[in-house]
Protein backbone atom coordinates (compact mmCIF):
# COMPACT_ATOMS: atom_id res chain seq x y z
CA UNK A 1 0.00 0.00 0.00
CA UNK A 2 2.80 2.40 0.85
CA UNK A 3 4.45 1.71 -2.52
CA UNK A 4 1.15 2.38 -4.30
CA UNK A 5 0.59 5.63 -2.41
CA UNK A 6 4.12 6.77 -3.17
CA UNK A 7 3.78 6.04 -6.88
CA UNK A 8 0.49 7.92 -7.05
CA UNK A 9 1.95 10.85 -5.10
CA UNK A 10 4.79 11.07 -7.60
CA UNK A 11 2.39 10.84 -10.56
CA UNK A 12 4.42 7.99 -11.97
CA UNK A 13 1.28 6.48 -13.48
CA UNK A 14 0.92 9.51 -15.75
CA UNK A 15 4.16 8.69 -17.58
CA UNK A 16 3.68 4.98 -18.18
CA UNK A 17 1.69 2.97 -20.69
CA UNK A 18 0.20 -0.47 -20.14
CA UNK A 19 3.31 -2.48 -19.20
CA UNK A 20 4.68 -5.31 -21.26
CA UNK A 21 6.45 -7.30 -18.54
CA UNK A 22 8.05 -10.69 -18.77
CA UNK A 23 9.26 -11.28 -15.21
CA UNK A 24 11.47 -14.36 -15.48
CA UNK A 25 14.53 -15.92 -13.94
CA UNK A 26 17.87 -14.11 -14.09
CA UNK A 27 19.34 -14.38 -17.55
CA UNK A 28 16.04 -14.03 -19.43
CA UNK A 29 14.72 -10.79 -20.88
CA UNK A 30 13.07 -8.52 -18.34
CA UNK A 31 11.32 -5.57 -19.87
CA UNK A 32 10.26 -2.25 -18.42
CA UNK A 33 7.20 -0.23 -19.44
CA UNK A 34 7.28 1.76 -22.65
CA UNK A 35 6.56 5.48 -22.34
CA UNK A 36 6.03 6.16 -26.01
CA UNK A 37 2.62 7.67 -25.32
CA UNK A 38 0.99 9.49 -22.43
CA UNK A 39 -1.77 6.98 -21.73
CA UNK A 40 -2.07 5.76 -18.16
CA UNK A 41 -2.68 2.53 -16.31
CA UNK A 42 -4.01 1.59 -12.90
CA UNK A 43 -0.92 1.45 -10.63
CA UNK A 44 -2.77 -0.21 -7.76
CA UNK A 45 -4.13 -3.01 -9.93
CA UNK A 46 -0.70 -3.41 -11.51
CA UNK A 47 1.07 -3.82 -8.15
CA UNK A 48 -1.71 -6.02 -6.78
CA UNK A 49 -1.20 -8.36 -9.74
CA UNK A 50 2.20 -9.17 -8.25
CA UNK A 51 4.42 -7.21 -10.62
CA UNK A 52 7.54 -5.48 -9.33
CA UNK A 53 7.88 -1.75 -9.81
CA UNK A 54 10.89 -1.27 -12.14
CA UNK A 55 13.96 0.45 -10.72
CA UNK A 56 14.10 2.83 -13.72
CA UNK A 57 11.50 4.28 -16.07
CA UNK A 58 12.29 5.57 -19.55
CA UNK A 59 10.59 8.28 -21.62
CA UNK A 60 11.45 10.57 -24.54
CA UNK A 61 9.95 13.94 -25.45
CA UNK A 62 10.54 16.47 -28.26
CA UNK A 63 10.83 20.22 -27.74
CA UNK A 64 7.69 20.60 -29.86
CA UNK A 65 5.21 17.79 -30.45
CA UNK A 66 4.38 19.26 -33.84
CA UNK A 67 6.61 21.27 -36.21
CA UNK A 68 5.09 22.29 -39.52
CA UNK A 69 6.93 20.94 -42.56
CA UNK A 70 6.74 24.40 -44.16
CA UNK A 71 8.22 26.23 -41.17
CA UNK A 72 11.80 27.49 -41.35
CA UNK A 73 12.82 25.00 -38.64
CA UNK A 74 14.71 21.94 -39.89
CA UNK A 75 16.15 20.72 -36.57
CA UNK A 76 14.85 20.26 -33.05
CA UNK A 77 15.85 18.92 -29.65
CA UNK A 78 14.70 15.74 -27.96
CA UNK A 79 15.15 14.82 -24.30
CA UNK A 80 15.47 11.26 -23.01
CA UNK A 81 14.42 11.09 -19.35
CA UNK A 82 15.19 8.29 -16.90
CA UNK A 83 13.53 8.26 -13.47
CA UNK A 84 14.58 6.07 -10.55
CA UNK A 85 12.05 4.57 -8.17
CA UNK A 86 11.73 5.55 -4.53
CA UNK A 87 13.24 3.52 -1.72
CA UNK A 88 10.96 3.73 1.28
CA UNK A 89 12.26 3.53 4.84
CA UNK A 90 10.52 0.19 5.14
CA UNK A 91 12.65 -1.04 2.23
CA UNK A 92 16.01 -0.36 3.92
CA UNK A 93 16.50 -4.08 4.48
CA UNK A 94 16.29 -4.51 0.69
CA UNK A 95 19.16 -2.14 -0.05
CA UNK A 96 22.38 -3.58 -1.39
CA UNK A 97 25.17 -3.96 1.20
CA UNK A 98 28.15 -1.67 0.69
CA UNK A 99 31.93 -1.88 0.86
CA UNK A 100 33.57 1.45 1.80
CA UNK A 101 37.28 2.12 2.24
CA UNK A 102 38.21 5.58 3.55
CA UNK A 103 41.60 7.10 2.66
CA UNK A 104 42.09 9.88 5.23
CA UNK A 105 44.73 12.61 5.01
CA UNK A 106 46.38 12.91 8.44
CA UNK A 107 49.27 15.14 7.35
CA UNK A 108 50.46 17.87 9.72
CA UNK A 109 48.01 20.43 8.29
CA UNK A 110 45.11 18.20 9.37
CA UNK A 111 46.17 18.14 13.01
CA UNK A 112 43.79 19.63 15.58
CA UNK A 113 40.11 20.32 15.03
CA UNK A 114 40.13 19.24 11.36
CA UNK A 115 41.23 15.74 12.26
CA UNK A 116 38.88 15.65 15.24
CA UNK A 117 35.97 16.49 12.91
CA UNK A 118 37.02 13.62 10.67
CA UNK A 119 37.25 11.21 13.59
CA UNK A 120 33.72 12.04 14.70
CA UNK A 121 32.52 11.60 11.12
CA UNK A 122 34.12 8.16 10.86
CA UNK A 123 32.40 7.18 14.09
CA UNK A 124 29.08 8.25 12.59
CA UNK A 125 29.76 6.17 9.48
CA UNK A 126 30.40 3.10 11.62
CA UNK A 127 27.17 3.56 13.55
CA UNK A 128 25.13 3.84 10.35
CA UNK A 129 26.47 0.65 8.75
CA UNK A 130 25.26 -2.85 9.53
CA UNK A 131 26.88 -6.27 9.78
CA UNK A 132 26.28 -6.88 6.05
CA UNK A 133 28.42 -3.82 5.17
CA UNK A 134 32.21 -3.54 5.19
CA UNK A 135 34.38 -0.59 6.21
CA UNK A 136 38.13 -0.12 5.92
CA UNK A 137 40.36 2.83 6.86
CA UNK A 138 43.65 3.95 5.36
CA UNK A 139 45.58 6.87 6.86
CA UNK A 140 48.22 8.74 4.91
CA UNK A 141 50.74 11.43 5.71
CA UNK A 142 54.26 10.89 4.39
CA UNK A 143 53.47 7.16 4.47
CA UNK A 144 50.20 5.27 3.98
CA UNK A 145 49.01 2.76 6.54
CA UNK A 146 46.12 0.30 6.89
CA UNK A 147 44.45 1.36 10.13
CA UNK A 148 41.34 -0.82 9.78
CA UNK A 149 41.40 -3.73 7.30
CA UNK A 150 38.16 -3.84 5.30
CA UNK A 151 35.84 -6.01 7.37
CA UNK A 152 32.18 -6.53 8.13
CA UNK A 153 30.80 -4.00 10.60
CA UNK A 154 29.93 -6.45 13.34
CA UNK A 155 29.60 -5.21 16.91
CA UNK A 156 33.04 -6.57 17.79
CA UNK A 157 34.70 -5.07 14.72
CA UNK A 158 32.87 -1.79 15.30
CA UNK A 159 34.23 -1.52 18.88
CA UNK A 160 37.79 -2.24 17.71
CA UNK A 161 37.47 0.27 14.87
CA UNK A 162 36.22 3.02 17.19
CA UNK A 163 39.31 2.59 19.37
CA UNK A 164 41.59 2.75 16.34
CA UNK A 165 39.89 5.91 15.04
CA UNK A 166 40.34 7.67 18.40
CA UNK A 167 44.10 6.98 18.31
CA UNK A 168 44.72 8.73 14.96
CA UNK A 169 47.20 11.62 15.06
CA UNK A 170 48.54 14.02 12.42
CA UNK A 171 51.90 13.31 10.82
CA UNK A 172 54.09 14.19 7.84
CA UNK A 173 53.36 15.49 4.34
CA UNK A 174 50.63 14.51 1.83
CA UNK A 175 51.30 11.22 0.06
CA UNK A 176 47.86 11.15 -1.58
CA UNK A 177 48.83 8.55 -4.17
CA UNK A 178 50.09 6.24 -1.43
CA UNK A 179 46.81 6.52 0.48
CA UNK A 180 44.70 6.05 -2.64
CA UNK A 181 46.80 3.11 -3.87
CA UNK A 182 46.56 1.34 -0.51
CA UNK A 183 42.78 1.94 -0.41
CA UNK A 184 42.50 0.38 -3.87
CA UNK A 185 44.56 -2.60 -2.77
CA UNK A 186 42.39 -3.05 0.32
CA UNK A 187 39.27 -2.98 -1.86
CA UNK A 188 40.83 -5.42 -4.31
CA UNK A 189 41.58 -8.14 -1.78
CA UNK A 190 38.01 -8.33 -0.44
CA UNK A 191 36.69 -11.83 -0.97
CA UNK A 192 33.21 -11.90 -2.54
CA UNK A 193 32.77 -8.11 -2.59
CA UNK A 194 29.42 -6.38 -2.28
CA UNK A 195 27.80 -4.88 -5.37
CA UNK A 196 27.98 -1.28 -4.11
CA UNK A 197 31.62 -0.30 -3.53
CA UNK A 198 33.26 3.04 -2.91
CA UNK A 199 36.48 4.72 -1.82
CA UNK A 200 36.25 7.96 0.17
CA UNK A 201 39.34 10.13 -0.36
CA UNK A 202 39.71 13.17 1.90
CA UNK A 203 42.49 15.77 1.79
CA UNK A 204 43.02 19.40 2.77
CA UNK A 205 46.06 20.11 0.60
CA UNK A 206 48.11 19.37 -2.48
CA UNK A 207 49.73 16.00 -3.17
CA UNK A 208 53.44 16.60 -2.53
CA UNK A 209 54.86 13.08 -2.10
CA UNK A 210 54.61 10.06 -4.38
CA UNK A 211 52.62 10.53 -7.61
CA UNK A 212 51.65 14.20 -7.66
CA UNK A 213 50.49 14.74 -11.25
CA UNK A 214 46.78 14.70 -12.08
CA UNK A 215 47.49 12.52 -15.11
CA UNK A 216 49.29 9.94 -12.99
CA UNK A 217 46.48 9.78 -10.45
CA UNK A 218 43.84 9.51 -13.18
CA UNK A 219 45.76 6.61 -14.69
CA UNK A 220 45.79 4.87 -11.28
CA UNK A 221 42.02 5.10 -10.96
CA UNK A 222 41.35 4.02 -14.55
CA UNK A 223 43.64 1.00 -14.32
CA UNK A 224 42.06 0.00 -11.02
CA UNK A 225 38.48 -0.02 -12.34
CA UNK A 226 39.45 -1.82 -15.52
CA UNK A 227 40.64 -4.81 -13.51
CA UNK A 228 37.77 -5.38 -11.11
CA UNK A 229 36.42 -8.81 -10.24
CA UNK A 230 32.69 -9.57 -10.30
CA UNK A 231 30.79 -9.09 -7.05
CA UNK A 232 28.90 -12.06 -5.61
CA UNK A 233 25.47 -10.45 -6.11
CA UNK A 234 26.13 -9.22 -9.66
CA UNK A 235 28.00 -12.28 -10.94
CA UNK A 236 24.87 -14.01 -12.29
CA UNK A 237 23.36 -10.92 -13.89
CA UNK A 238 23.65 -10.29 -17.61
CA UNK A 239 22.12 -7.45 -19.54
CA UNK A 240 19.91 -8.60 -22.40
CA UNK A 241 19.62 -6.68 -25.64
CA UNK A 242 15.94 -6.08 -26.57
CA UNK A 243 15.01 -8.43 -29.40
CA UNK A 244 13.57 -5.52 -31.40
CA UNK A 245 17.02 -3.96 -31.73
CA UNK A 246 19.16 -7.08 -31.89
CA UNK A 247 20.36 -6.21 -35.39
CA UNK A 248 21.60 -2.77 -34.34
CA UNK A 249 25.19 -2.31 -33.12
CA UNK A 250 24.30 -1.12 -29.64
CA UNK A 251 26.91 -2.91 -27.55
CA UNK A 252 29.13 -0.20 -26.06
CA UNK A 253 32.79 -0.72 -26.88
CA UNK A 254 34.06 1.30 -23.93
CA UNK A 255 31.06 1.22 -21.58
CA UNK A 256 31.01 -1.47 -18.92
CA UNK A 257 27.73 -3.37 -19.00
CA UNK A 258 28.91 -6.75 -17.76
CA UNK A 259 29.09 -8.26 -14.29
CA UNK A 260 32.05 -6.22 -13.11
CA UNK A 261 31.38 -4.50 -9.80
CA UNK A 262 32.32 -0.79 -10.21
CA UNK A 263 34.13 1.15 -7.51
CA UNK A 264 33.16 4.80 -7.20
CA UNK A 265 35.60 7.39 -5.87
CA UNK A 266 34.26 10.15 -3.64
CA UNK A 267 36.80 12.97 -3.26
CA UNK A 268 36.41 15.48 -0.43
CA UNK A 269 38.41 18.70 -0.74
CA UNK A 270 38.78 20.16 2.75
CA UNK A 271 39.28 23.94 3.05
CA UNK A 272 40.66 26.40 0.49
CA UNK A 273 44.10 24.93 -0.30
CA UNK A 274 43.27 21.62 -1.98
CA UNK A 275 43.55 20.89 -5.70
CA UNK A 276 39.91 20.81 -6.84
CA UNK A 277 40.89 20.23 -10.49
CA UNK A 278 42.69 17.04 -9.55
CA UNK A 279 40.03 15.76 -7.13
CA UNK A 280 37.27 16.34 -9.64
CA UNK A 281 39.27 14.70 -12.43
CA UNK A 282 40.05 11.49 -10.51
CA UNK A 283 36.42 11.26 -9.35
CA UNK A 284 35.12 11.77 -12.87
CA UNK A 285 36.95 8.75 -14.26
CA UNK A 286 35.40 6.40 -11.70
CA UNK A 287 31.83 5.09 -12.21
CA UNK A 288 29.49 7.17 -10.05
CA UNK A 289 32.32 9.22 -8.52
CA UNK A 290 31.77 12.63 -6.95
CA UNK A 291 33.73 15.69 -5.81
CA UNK A 292 32.73 17.55 -2.63
CA UNK A 293 34.00 21.02 -1.73
CA UNK A 294 34.06 21.08 2.09
CA UNK A 295 34.39 24.83 2.59
CA UNK A 296 33.88 24.87 6.37
CA UNK A 297 35.63 22.49 8.76
CA UNK A 298 32.38 21.47 10.45
CA UNK A 299 30.77 20.45 7.13
CA UNK A 300 32.86 17.30 6.68
CA UNK A 301 30.20 15.29 8.56
CA UNK A 302 27.30 16.48 6.42
CA UNK A 303 29.38 15.95 3.27
CA UNK A 304 30.00 12.32 4.25
CA UNK A 305 26.30 12.08 5.15
CA UNK A 306 25.29 13.20 1.66
CA UNK A 307 27.60 10.62 0.09
CA UNK A 308 26.34 7.88 2.43
CA UNK A 309 22.71 8.75 1.67
CA UNK A 310 23.45 8.08 -1.97
CA UNK A 311 25.42 4.87 -1.54
CA UNK A 312 22.81 3.40 0.78
CA UNK A 313 20.04 4.02 -1.76
CA UNK A 314 21.53 2.64 -5.00
CA UNK A 315 18.74 1.12 -7.13
CA UNK A 316 20.49 0.62 -10.50
CA UNK A 317 23.97 0.36 -11.94
CA UNK A 318 25.64 0.40 -15.36
CA UNK A 319 22.70 2.07 -17.11
CA UNK A 320 23.20 2.55 -20.85
CA UNK A 321 20.86 4.43 -23.18
CA UNK A 322 20.79 3.63 -26.91
CA UNK A 323 19.32 6.17 -29.36
CA UNK A 324 18.75 5.18 -32.99
CA UNK A 325 16.83 6.44 -36.00
CA UNK A 326 14.30 4.02 -37.60
CA UNK A 327 15.08 3.07 -41.21
CA UNK A 328 11.95 4.79 -42.57
CA UNK A 329 12.96 8.00 -40.82
CA UNK A 330 16.52 7.76 -42.16
CA UNK A 331 15.13 7.65 -45.70
CA UNK A 332 13.29 10.92 -44.96
CA UNK A 333 16.45 12.70 -43.83
CA UNK A 334 16.19 12.22 -40.06
CA UNK A 335 19.60 12.22 -38.38
CA UNK A 336 20.99 12.60 -34.86
CA UNK A 337 23.27 15.62 -35.10
CA UNK A 338 24.68 15.97 -31.59
CA UNK A 339 24.24 14.37 -28.17
CA UNK A 340 24.95 16.72 -25.26
CA UNK A 341 26.55 14.21 -22.93
CA UNK A 342 30.24 13.64 -22.26
CA UNK A 343 29.87 9.85 -22.13
CA UNK A 344 28.22 9.42 -25.54
CA UNK A 345 29.61 7.17 -28.26
CA UNK A 346 28.61 7.48 -31.90
CA UNK A 347 28.19 4.20 -33.79
CA UNK A 348 28.94 3.48 -37.45
CA UNK A 349 25.22 3.18 -38.18
CA UNK A 350 24.49 6.67 -36.81
CA UNK A 351 23.08 5.50 -33.48
CA UNK A 352 24.47 6.61 -30.12
CA UNK A 353 25.10 4.79 -26.84
CA UNK A 354 25.32 6.85 -23.66
CA UNK A 355 26.62 5.66 -20.31
CA UNK A 356 24.35 7.26 -17.70
CA UNK A 357 25.92 5.36 -14.81
CA UNK A 358 24.34 4.38 -11.53
CA UNK A 359 21.14 5.69 -9.98
CA UNK A 360 20.22 6.50 -6.42
CA UNK A 361 16.57 6.31 -5.38
CA UNK A 362 14.45 9.24 -6.67
CA UNK A 363 17.12 10.49 -9.08
CA UNK A 364 16.39 11.60 -12.62
CA UNK A 365 18.80 11.73 -15.51
CA UNK A 366 18.31 13.51 -18.85
CA UNK A 367 20.07 13.10 -22.18
CA UNK A 368 19.46 15.99 -24.57
CA UNK A 369 20.23 15.68 -28.26
CA UNK A 370 19.85 17.62 -31.51
CA UNK A 371 17.89 16.03 -34.35
CA UNK A 372 17.36 16.80 -38.04
CA UNK A 373 13.65 16.62 -38.79
CA UNK A 374 11.89 14.46 -41.35
CA UNK A 375 11.56 16.26 -44.69
CA UNK A 376 8.28 14.52 -45.55
CA UNK A 377 5.03 16.32 -44.62
CA UNK A 378 2.60 14.07 -42.76
CA UNK A 379 -0.85 14.48 -41.23
CA UNK A 380 0.08 11.99 -38.49
CA UNK A 381 2.97 12.07 -36.03
CA UNK A 382 6.18 10.65 -37.53
CA UNK A 383 8.52 8.37 -35.46
CA UNK A 384 11.92 10.09 -35.44
CA UNK A 385 13.97 8.10 -32.92
CA UNK A 386 13.84 4.89 -30.94
CA UNK A 387 15.33 4.72 -27.44
CA UNK A 388 16.19 1.73 -25.25
CA UNK A 389 17.65 1.38 -21.77
CA UNK A 390 19.72 -1.45 -20.24
CA UNK A 391 20.82 -1.60 -16.61
CA UNK A 392 21.41 -3.74 -13.54
CA UNK A 393 18.41 -3.59 -11.20
CA UNK A 394 20.21 -4.05 -7.89
CA UNK A 395 17.03 -3.92 -5.79
CA UNK A 396 15.46 -6.93 -7.50
CA UNK A 397 18.86 -8.42 -8.44
CA UNK A 398 17.89 -8.66 -12.08
CA UNK A 399 19.20 -7.53 -15.41
CA UNK A 400 16.74 -5.16 -17.06
CA UNK A 401 16.30 -4.07 -20.67
CA UNK A 402 13.48 -1.89 -21.93
CA UNK A 403 11.41 -2.32 -25.02
CA UNK A 404 12.01 0.49 -27.52
CA UNK A 405 10.40 3.84 -26.74
CA UNK A 406 9.58 5.84 -29.85
CA UNK A 407 9.61 9.62 -29.99
CA UNK A 408 7.24 10.92 -32.67
CA UNK A 409 6.94 14.47 -33.99
CA UNK A 410 4.11 15.84 -36.09
CA UNK A 411 5.09 17.27 -39.54
CA UNK A 412 1.81 18.74 -40.83
CA UNK A 413 1.82 20.60 -44.18
CA UNK A 414 1.90 24.08 -42.62
CA UNK A 415 4.33 26.43 -40.89
CA UNK A 416 3.00 26.18 -37.34
CA UNK A 417 4.77 25.03 -34.16
CA UNK A 418 3.10 23.52 -31.10
CA UNK A 419 3.98 24.95 -27.64
CA UNK A 420 7.47 24.32 -26.27
CA UNK A 421 7.83 21.48 -23.77
CA UNK A 422 9.07 23.09 -20.54
CA UNK A 423 11.07 20.06 -19.45
CA UNK A 424 13.06 20.04 -22.68
CA UNK A 425 13.58 23.81 -22.46
CA UNK A 426 14.79 23.42 -18.86
CA UNK A 427 17.29 20.74 -19.84
CA UNK A 428 18.61 22.88 -22.67
CA UNK A 429 19.19 25.69 -20.16
CA UNK A 430 21.06 23.23 -17.91
CA UNK A 431 23.34 22.21 -20.79
CA UNK A 432 23.94 25.85 -21.70
CA UNK A 433 24.76 26.84 -18.10
CA UNK A 434 27.33 24.03 -17.86
CA UNK A 435 28.97 25.17 -21.09
CA UNK A 436 29.04 28.80 -19.96
CA UNK A 437 30.40 27.90 -16.51
CA UNK A 438 33.29 26.05 -18.08
CA UNK A 439 33.98 28.94 -20.48
CA UNK A 440 33.88 31.44 -17.58
CA UNK A 441 36.27 29.26 -15.61
CA UNK A 442 38.77 29.34 -18.48
CA UNK A 443 38.53 33.13 -18.54
CA UNK A 444 39.03 33.32 -14.77
CA UNK A 445 42.09 31.09 -14.98
CA UNK A 446 43.45 33.56 -17.52
CA UNK A 447 43.05 36.33 -14.92
CA UNK A 448 40.10 37.83 -16.79
CA UNK A 449 37.67 37.80 -13.88
CA UNK A 450 35.61 40.67 -15.27
CA UNK A 451 34.92 38.79 -18.52
CA UNK A 452 34.03 35.65 -16.55
CA UNK A 453 31.60 37.58 -14.36
CA UNK A 454 29.96 39.28 -17.34
CA UNK A 455 29.59 35.95 -19.12
CA UNK A 456 27.73 34.44 -16.18
CA UNK A 457 25.54 37.53 -15.85
CA UNK A 458 24.57 37.22 -19.53
CA UNK A 459 23.73 33.61 -18.78
CA UNK A 460 21.42 34.68 -15.95
CA UNK A 461 19.73 37.16 -18.31
CA UNK A 462 19.26 34.33 -20.83
CA UNK A 463 17.64 32.18 -18.11
CA UNK A 464 15.29 34.98 -17.10
CA UNK A 465 14.20 35.44 -20.72
CA UNK A 466 13.29 31.77 -21.07
CA UNK A 467 9.62 30.69 -20.91
CA UNK A 468 10.77 28.08 -18.36
CA UNK A 469 12.21 30.66 -15.94
CA UNK A 470 9.69 29.75 -13.22
CA UNK A 471 10.42 26.03 -13.35
CA UNK A 472 12.00 24.89 -10.03
CA UNK A 473 15.08 23.46 -11.71
CA UNK A 474 15.62 26.61 -13.77
CA UNK A 475 15.30 28.81 -10.69
CA UNK A 476 17.97 26.62 -9.06
CA UNK A 477 20.17 27.14 -12.15
CA UNK A 478 19.96 30.89 -11.65
CA UNK A 479 21.02 30.53 -8.02
CA UNK A 480 23.99 28.37 -9.04
CA UNK A 481 25.08 30.97 -11.58
CA UNK A 482 24.86 33.70 -8.94
CA UNK A 483 26.99 31.60 -6.55
CA UNK A 484 29.62 31.24 -9.27
CA UNK A 485 29.70 35.00 -9.92
CA UNK A 486 30.51 35.66 -6.26
CA UNK A 487 33.73 33.70 -6.74
CA UNK A 488 34.90 36.18 -9.39
CA UNK A 489 35.04 39.24 -7.11
CA UNK A 490 38.83 39.16 -6.79
CA UNK A 491 41.81 36.98 -7.60
CA UNK A 492 42.14 35.89 -3.97
CA UNK A 493 38.41 35.10 -3.79
CA UNK A 494 38.67 33.00 -6.91
CA UNK A 495 41.69 31.04 -5.63
CA UNK A 496 40.25 30.38 -2.16
CA UNK A 497 36.62 29.73 -3.05
CA UNK A 498 35.60 30.51 -6.62
CA UNK A 499 37.48 27.76 -8.44
CA UNK A 500 36.27 25.09 -5.98
CA UNK A 501 32.67 26.34 -6.22
CA UNK A 502 32.90 26.24 -10.02
CA UNK A 503 34.14 22.65 -10.03
CA UNK A 504 31.43 21.58 -7.58
CA UNK A 505 28.49 23.32 -9.29
CA UNK A 506 29.35 22.25 -12.83
CA UNK A 507 29.86 18.63 -11.73
CA UNK A 508 26.51 18.53 -9.93
CA UNK A 509 24.69 19.98 -12.94
CA UNK A 510 26.39 17.61 -15.34
CA UNK A 511 25.71 14.56 -13.16
CA UNK A 512 22.26 15.78 -12.03
CA UNK A 513 23.21 14.70 -8.52
CA UNK A 514 23.50 16.53 -5.21
CA UNK A 515 27.11 16.78 -3.96
CA UNK A 516 26.67 19.47 -1.33
CA UNK A 517 28.76 19.46 1.84
CA UNK A 518 26.32 21.54 3.90
CA UNK A 519 22.82 20.54 4.93
CA UNK A 520 21.77 24.20 4.88
CA UNK A 521 22.61 24.62 1.17
CA UNK A 522 19.53 24.12 -0.97
CA UNK A 523 19.99 21.73 -3.88
CA UNK A 524 17.43 20.77 -6.51
CA UNK A 525 18.89 17.26 -6.85
CA UNK A 526 18.98 16.33 -3.16
CA UNK A 527 16.94 13.15 -2.63
CA UNK A 528 15.09 12.37 0.59
CA UNK A 529 17.71 9.77 1.53
CA UNK A 530 20.54 12.23 1.01
CA UNK A 531 18.67 14.91 2.94
CA UNK A 532 18.02 12.53 5.84
CA UNK A 533 21.62 11.35 6.14
CA UNK A 534 23.06 14.84 5.67
CA UNK A 535 20.84 16.22 8.42
CA UNK A 536 21.48 13.22 10.67
CA UNK A 537 25.27 13.46 10.36
CA UNK A 538 25.24 17.22 10.91
CA UNK A 539 23.04 17.02 14.02
CA UNK A 540 25.16 14.26 15.54
CA UNK A 541 28.29 16.32 14.87
CA UNK A 542 26.77 19.38 16.57
CA UNK A 543 25.99 17.32 19.67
Amino acid sequence: KKIIETLQHKNISNTMTTPNFRDQDIGDDWTVPSTASKSTFDTESYVNMGHEVPALQLSAMPRNESIGAFSNQSTTQVCVNIKACELLNEDDDKRMPVDIVVALDISSSMAGEKLNDCKRTLELMLRNLTSKDRLGLISYGSQAKVEIPACFVTEENKANALQKIKSLAGRGSTNLSGGLSLAMHEMNIIDKPNAVRSIFLLTDGMANTGIISTEGLISMVQNFNENQAPSEEMNDMRLQEPSDTASVDTKPKTITVNSMSPVSLFSFGYGSHHNSDMLRAVSDVSPGGAYYFVQNDSDVSSAFGDAMGGLLSVVAQSAVVTISVPLNAVSNGVKILNVYHKDQIKRDNGSFTINVGDFYAEETRDVLFELRLSNAPSETAVPHVSVTLSYMDVIHKKAAASVPVECSIGRPPNGELSPTDMHVESQWLRVRVIQEMEAADREARGNNLEAASKRMQRNIDFILASPANQQPMVMALKTDAQDVIRGFKSASQYRSMGTHTMQSKSTQLRRQRCMESSASTRNFYRSSKKAAYTSHFQKKEEK
